[in-house]
């Protein structure tokens, strides 16, 4: 990838500006909780569903040890009653582990960071702000299938923490929170814009961001936060996320969903989109608008990328070092 615009200097008096632009009638955060409750909480319940099986356990050796100890010899109805714990050992597990799961999730945001002005107050350098539609949540916080069968205490990570754990080893990630959630995905902290008030957020928080990393899609507000961008930040400030990667896509549906993309956003952009998505999962610019396919053809993941990386962020670690200070 060229070494073209080099972006490493935070913009002037980002931090007051941007907690005075948070503070502003009709933003908000949520609920305000000390820290310590929070973890306590959610350690509480991680441990409340972790009893969850032994409790099934139980549960079945009351239900069915009268009867079967009762009309069968012993020795038969020991080899039942241990077929009868199993089973509702395994339902425990299979009611407990999601919930678990989510609940280490929330843990791991809390080590993030919760509300944004705190963030923001605590931060070294001026934030990474994340633009995607709210629909494109349900994608970028689900669990891939494989990581199902991970142990109950390792981390699930999703693909949204993934990028945002990679950038805020240089700088938080803040993004506009879907209206109404009360748990919103673990990742980049959520604020909260009204709808009559959320594009004059986005034009007063862009100039105050180190990038902005603005996932693809469809929708109405993606393609007028997309022509502000274009209009209103240099090359090197904008990111593109390839919303066709994410999820469960064939190669047939993927290859289908890029080219209607690029033929829908064809008079948005400077210049052509590259049209392999397979091969890519993120867009940079030069300083002309040329686009920068991330990771580019052929590319080499560092030993420190295998061991610190995912393979859908491969790539990327070269561009923030770059960009990001």
């Amino acid at each position: 990838m060229s070494d073209v615009g080099n972006v490493r200097r935070d913009p002037a008096e980002w931090r007051d500006k941007l907690i005075a632009v948070l503070s502003a009638d009709g933003i908000s955060e949520l609920p305000k909780v000390a820290k310590w409750k929070r973890y306590l909480g959610g350690f509480g319940r991680y441990l409340g569903w972790l009893l969850v099986v032994p409790l099934s356990m139980i549960a079945g050796i009351v239900i069915f040890s009268y009867p079967i100890f009762n009309f069968l010899p012993y020795d038969t109805a020991s080899s039942y009653m241990s077929k009868v714990v199993l089973v509702f050992m395994l339902i425990g597990v299979w009611f407990a582990y999601p919930r678990m799961r989510r609940v280490y999730r929330e843990i791991v945001q809390i080590k993030l960071g919760h509300q944004p002005i705190q963030v923001l107050r605590d931060a070294k350098h001026a934030p990474v702000l994340f633009l995607r539609s709210f629909k494109f949540d349900i994608l970028s916080s689900a669990i891939p299938k494989w990581q199902e069968y991970l142990p109950m205490n390792v981390a699930m990570p999703t693909a949204e923490l993934n990028l945002v754990q990679m950038i805020w080893r240089h700088a938080p990630v803040i993004a506009i929170g879907r209206p109404g959630e009360f748990t919103p995905p673990v990742g980049a902290v959520r604020f909260y814009a009204r709808q009559d008030v959320w594009q004059k957020t986005v034009q007063a928080i862009v100039p105050l961001c180190q990038i902005v990393v603005w996932t693809t899609g469809h929708t109405e507000g993606l393609r007028w936060e997309i022509k502000h961008l274009l209009e209103s930040v240099p090359p090197q400030k904008l990111l593109l996320w390839l919303h066709v990667n994410i999820g469960n896509w064939t190669a047939a549906e993927r290859d289908s969903e890029w080219a209607k993309f690029r033929e829908a956003y064809r008079d948005v952009f400077p210049k052509e989109l590259p049209a392999d998505a397979a091969s890519m999962r993120f867009i940079a610019f030069e300083d002309d608008w040329t686009p920068i396919a991330i990771p580019g053809p052929g590319y080499r993941p560092s030993l420190w990328e295998l061991i610190a990386s995912w393979p859908k962020t491969y790539g990327l670690e070269p561009f923030l070092r770059k960009r990001l200070h």
